[in-house]
């Protein structure tokens, strides 16, 4: 091989190491503090503790200091659903509708009848939801309660503290 070969492959070799973009061995984390500050203000507006008032509603346990917000409460258990300690409608027992409740675009009906007196006295609403309910029913109970005129709502859990 030529000696000016050897030089002009080399040369060639060099440029092309320079033209590779540099690594940055420093981790960017920018993102991921975004996505956690995001999660924590999702949780500190969104949880708020309240004490379990039936056997068949099981909270979520999340460790928490707040005290518990007035303002009319609506529980999705696993046998029904219940506003205000009246029970509004019945589920079959595994958190689905029975076959003669009626569902329509802006939720259950009987929920939405049941909220839309409370909605002038509160702007707060308190969902209590099983952990085994299905977001299905839990969809439809807060969609009920935009229908009623309920835009701020609080899920209430157990406090582990």
């Amino acid at each position: 091989m030529n000696p000016d070969t050897r030089k002009t492959a080399r040369a060639r070799r060099q440029r092309r190491l320079q033209r590779r973009l540099p690594t940055n061995p420093y981790l960017q984390i920018t993102s991921m503090t975004d996505m956690f500050t995001l999660i924590l203000a999702f949780l500190l507006t969104f949880y708020d503790p309240s004490i379990v008032g039936a056997p068949s509603l099981v909270l979520p346990a999340v460790p928490v200091n707040a005290e518990e917000k007035p303002g009319p409460r609506i529980d999705v258990r696993s046998d029904g659903i219940v506003v205000d300690g009246v029970l509004v409608v019945t589920l079959d027992g595994h958190g689905g509708l029975r076959p003669g409740v009626e569902r329509d675009a802006e939720g259950i009906p009987a929920v939405r009848e049941a909220l839309s007196a409370r909605a002038r006295d509160s702007a707060t609403l308190l969902v209590a939801c099983d952990k085994s309910a299905p977001y299905g029913i839990v969809g439809d109970v807060l969609a009920s309660a935009h229908a009623a005129g309920f835009d701020d709502y609080r899920f209430v859990v157990e406090s582990t503290r």
